[in-house]
């Protein structure tokens, strides 16, 4: 089951990221993770992922 790191941005926006998003300092203006967050949120919401707040 994939995990990814929850945090709220300065903006109130919940922005998931994946191990390697994360340790990279990556963050939701960067053009991948933005573009993936929809997906990951359907992921977790169905149950196929999980989160670890950070």
């Amino acid at each position: 089951m994939t995990t990814y790191y929850e945090y709220i941005d300065k903006d109130g926006k919940v922005v998931l990221l994946d191990h390697y998003e994360w340790s990279s300092g990556m963050g939701i203006t960067h053009s991948s993770v933005k573009k993936a967050q929809a997906a990951r949120k359907r992921e977790v919401k169905k149950g196929f992922a999980n989160t670890i707040e950070a």
